[in-house]
């Protein structure tokens, strides 16, 4: 690090030395000494605390603020030893600077306008995409749904930091959502309260706080057995950043140090390797690490060899990179200055990628919408969080963007307390792609602790004002989701793959049930002591009314299939009654 930073400093100062040697060769000397010193200084102390050392661009940003300096110094010292009206000190100054914003010019039109076909399709070939229709998006589990979003896990985390008086001495850092033996929670770091309360403890952190993803009434559980020595901005050589760069990995980008735990609940942190795809553009993982924070072993692994306890090896912002690169060059030829968008994508506007866990895994969701119009999303697209696999949905019609939808949940008249939706997700819901939300109070903003109000439900191809769902919980929003579908109560007929199902028997027993002030037909067919089937009154089911829907009669009853005990009816035919009519 000292011999690039000593590099830097000895080139400029003799370039600058050797522009004002004719003028004056005293001054010129003083000068390339005195920006020596200050440049080698400079560049240390930013390489020592910005990390990593010069990869990619930073170089070339390095290179820039170094001839700013030498401008200034050697026009300072022309100004000293000439007579200003000679023109020497503006002349240095002028110089300078048009020598510094031609060189970021030329590293820009080389870096981008210039890049090239064969670049660009490199670029956009980092990652592995697969054109996938609509219907083929994968479900989500009714059983592992991820309902507390990340507003309400820190609510609940900050109850675990003041019950076990953890606030004095100790400050939650970031949240994590990850998988532990195939449930889902959040990962809540521990971080030091200044640095007197670190050494207080001999910089040792005892742990950190897990939150229930799945579940917003389960209680947060901070795990405190183990004594990690470095973590997040820990002062001094406790940061674990700092000890990653200090212990071989100076020359790379250690992307997105992030805290998960194995299905054993050990704390490890992780991170990719990066360096520069081409040319100065952004860096790309070449290989991943983990870091034991307790004994400070580092492994560092293959891209092919990640364990399968981890959950990401490419970071968010990598993925909205890499997708970008796609967007661009994927389905269109690199164009020069200022192509046409045809066939051109772009990562929607204003929105960072969101991690959501499908029957495939986890993987980042993103909407990609088209270059030059950002009114509606043209693809899906699920970047596996642990490869460059990235699996592209076509968007269906009226798929709307985020801001949309989010206006939809604001100005809902089932909205009734004025709830926000925050943590905004795209699933596939009975065969019904779907967005889900954790409502929180309103006036939270984005990141700020908020606690759990309900779940939101929302079809996403057809987000209506109207046909916004909200629940108590997770089971009365897909109990009114389910009611939804079965009546096309969204305006949209049921479809096709919104599990339909079908059952030929004799109704056991009926009642009446009045839910949320709307009365409900429930129906126990005989034989079937497992299942209960439900239909509301005015419902325009043939056959299905008070009046006919009798214990004894042979009916046909459609259904959709949610895995639940409560099925609600899509269609009724009553057998008897044909019957009847055809004697």
């Amino acid at each position: 690090m000292l011999l690039v930073a000593f590099i830097i400093a000895a080139v400029c100062s003799v370039v600058g030395f050797g522009i004002s040697l004719f003028d004056n060769p005293v001054s010129a000397a003083w000068a390339g000494a005195t920006n020596f010193v200050v440049l080698l200084l400079l560049n240390w102390t930013v390489m020592y605390f910005s990390m990593p050392e010069l990869v990619g661009s930073s170089i070339g940003w390095m290179i820039v603020a170094n001839a700013v300096i030498t401008a200034v110094i050697f026009g300072l010292f022309q100004g000293f030893s000439q007579d200003y009206e000679d023109g020497y000190f503006i002349a240095s100054w002028v110089f300078g600077l048009v020598a510094v914003f031609v060189f970021v010019g030329v590293m820009w039109i080389w870096n981008g306008w210039f890049l090239g076909q064969d670049n660009a399709d490199y670029l956009a070939h980092q990652v592995n995409v697969t054109m996938e229709e609509t219907n083929a998006y994968p479900n989500t589990s009714d059983q592992h749904m991820v309902i507390v979003g990340a507003q309400a896990a820190k609510f609940k985390a900050n109850q675990a930091m003041n019950t076990e008086s953890l606030g004095p001495r100790y400050q939650l850092g970031e949240g994590v959502l990850q998988s532990v033996t195939g449930h889902m929670y959040y990962i809540f770091e521990l971080e030091h309260i200044g640095w007197n309360n670190a050494n207080q403890v001999n910089y040792l952190v005892p742990g950190y706080v897990v939150v229930d993803a799945e579940d917003p009434n389960a209680a947060s559980v901070p795990k405190l057995d183990f004594q990690m020595h470095w973590v997040k901005n820990g002062p001094f050589g406790s940061d674990v950043g700092r000890y990653v760069y200090d212990n071989g990995y100076r020359d790379v980008y250690v992307d997105s140090l992030t805290l998960e735990v194995d299905d054993n609940w050990q704390p490890f942190y992780t991170a990719s390797i990066n360096t520069p795809a081409v040319r100065w553009q952004d860096s790309v993982p070449r290989a991943f690490i983990s870091v034991d924070p307790q004994s400070g072993s580092i492994v560092r692994y293959e891209l092919d060899n990640i364990p399968a306890w981890v959950d990401r090896v490419y970071s968010a912002d990598m993925a909205k990179t890499m997708l970008g690169w796609w967007g661009q060059w994927g389905q269109a030829d690199y164009q020069a200055f200022f192509g046409t968008a045809n066939n051109r994508y772009k990562v929607e506007d204003d929105h960072e990628p969101d991690i959501v866990y499908t029957d495939d895994g986890p993987a980042w969701q993103v909407l990609m919408t088209s270059l030059n119009s950002d009114t509606s999303a043209k693809y899906v697209a699920l970047f596996d969080t642990r490869s460059n696999r990235v699996r592209m949905y076509t968007a269906p019609n009226g798929l709307a963007l985020q801001s949309t939808v989010s206006a939809a949940f604001k100005n809902s008249e089932s909205n009734l307390k004025g709830l926000e939706a925050s943590s905004l997700a795209l699933h596939k819901i009975y065969g019904q792609l779907t967005w889900v939300a954790s409502m929180v109070p309103s006036g939270g903003g984005g990141e700020e602790a908020q606690s759990f109000a309900g779940v939101g439900l929302l079809n996403a191809t057809n987000s209506d004002a109207a046909n916004v769902i909200i629940g108590n919980d997770k089971g009365d929003a897909l109990n009114q989701l389910s009611t939804q579908i079965a009546r096309g109560g969204d305006n949209n007929a049921p479809e096709a793959e919104a599990r339909n199902q079908s059952v030929t028997g004799k109704i056991a027993k009926v009642e009446h049930v009045v839910e949320g002030g709307q009365t409900f037909i429930v129906l126990m067919l005989e034989g079937d002591t497992e299942h209960i089937y439900r239909g509301q009154v005015g419902d325009d089911f043939d056959g299905l009314s008070e009046m006919f829907a009798q214990a004894g009669n042979t009916v046909t009853i459609g259904y959709i299939d949610t895995s639940n005990p409560v099925r609600n009816i899509s269609s009724y035919v009553d057998n008897s009654l044909t019957a009847t009519s055809n004697k």
